[in-house]
């Protein structure tokens, strides 16, 4: 078979060849057989080539160079290249990488989507639902709960995640309502007892001690709310234009 690297950039190229050239050598140098021959020299890729490379070792099936690439990668995630990794991993299908890197995003997904508009925008818009929906999912405690070390939260359908959603948000709002009754139902019981105090009661601020904190409280689950209100609204839209795509989640997915 013939593969034509015109594709890729010549200096990139060149280093992955060389790494090839190397990894044969210490292959056919090695005196026992069954012991493995030694890592090839991928460390020694200069970091404006290593992407490039990367993709080279992808498409040429390079599985072992391949991987300890993506180690390298991997090992050098920070706040400021995690989209473009995030990116090339998904392009790649390459779900270690995409895993490490998303977390990343999904640490600065606000400020990304704030500030660096650029970097946003310049994924690819499948990825970019994915990642929100990964965030509704965290935000509301679908697969908050399962713990970083479990395994992936399955989902039969967008209609599922939605109904699983919803219900969470309804839970939310039920426990802000109760919260609610229970303050007024103190304000008023400590404004009736101002009210038939005596002449030697000092009467009390009905919003001190307790029911200012709660106060405090309340307004924190209102902003709760809000935000998973807002989430939600957010994911029905996604999964609305979902249909007119690849209808990634019309079936079963996993988060």
């Amino acid at each position: 078979f013939t593969f034509s690297l015109q594709q890729f950039h010549p200096d990139a190229v060149k280093q992955f060849l060389s790494i090839i050239t190397t990894h044969r050598a210490n292959t056919n140098t090695n005196p026992n057989p069954t012991t493995p021959a030694p890592t090839p020299f991928v460390h020694e890729i200069v970091n404006e080539h290593i992407i490039e490379v990367c993709r080279i070792a992808h498409f040429l099936q390079s599985t072992k160079i391949l991987n300890d690439i993506i180690e390298i990668i991997t090992s050098s995630i920070d706040s400021k290249n995690c989209t473009s990794i995030c990116t090339l991993a998904d392009e790649l299908h390459i779900p270690s990488l995409l895993q490490s890197s998303m977390k990343h995003v999904m640490e600065r997904l606000d400020d990304i989507q704030s500030n660096e508009h650029e970097l946003w925008d310049d994924m690819p818009t499948s990825l970019q639902s994915h990642i929100i929906t990964l965030r509704n999912a965290a935000q509301s405690s679908i697969v908050g709960r399962r713990g970083k070390d479990a395994s992936a939260a399955l989902f039969s359908s967008g209609s599922e995640f939605l109904a699983i959603f919803h219900d969470v948000l309804c839970g939310h709002r039920e426990r802000l309502r109760e919260a609610k009754e229970r303050q007024e139902e103190i304000i008023r019981e400590r404004q009736r007892r101002n009210e038939i105090g005596g002449r030697y009661v000092v009467e009390r601020d009905v919003y001190s001690g307790s029911v200012g904190d709660a106060a405090i409280k309340i307004e924190k689950q209102e902003r709760r709310v809000r935000t998973l209100e807002s989430f939600y609204k957010e994911q029905k839209a996604i999964f609305a234009r979902d249909k007119d795509r690849d209808g990634r989640y019309q079936g079963s997915f996993s988060l």
